[in-house]
């Protein structure tokens, strides 16, 4: 399962952020969660979307505390949702 397009774009951002904030460069940001210098780009430029398994994994590799993640607690609610400060 993959993110929705409006969480991949959020994602996008916030992970450009966290990266920029920890002074990585991509290719530094892409071996901490061992994956390639060219999905670090991809995700960055929302191209592609990381797989929630994925997604978790970059987060606690960046220790990002600006994401926050909620799943719905309703039907009309997202299924997941992701904010950035």
């Amino acid at each position: 399962m993959s993110l929705s397009i409006n969480d991949a774009q959020v994602f996008s951002a916030a992970l450009k952020k966290a990266r920029k904030k920890k002074h990585l460069t991509q290719a530094q940001c892409a071996e901490l969660p061992d994956h390639s210098v060219s999905f670090q780009k991809d995700l960055e430029r929302c191209r592609c979307s990381p797989s929630i398994e994925n997604f978790y994994h970059i987060c606690r590799t960046l220790d990002n505390p600006q994401m926050t993640v909620s799943f719905r607690t309703t039907m009309t609610e997202p299924a997941l949702h992701i904010r950035s400060f």
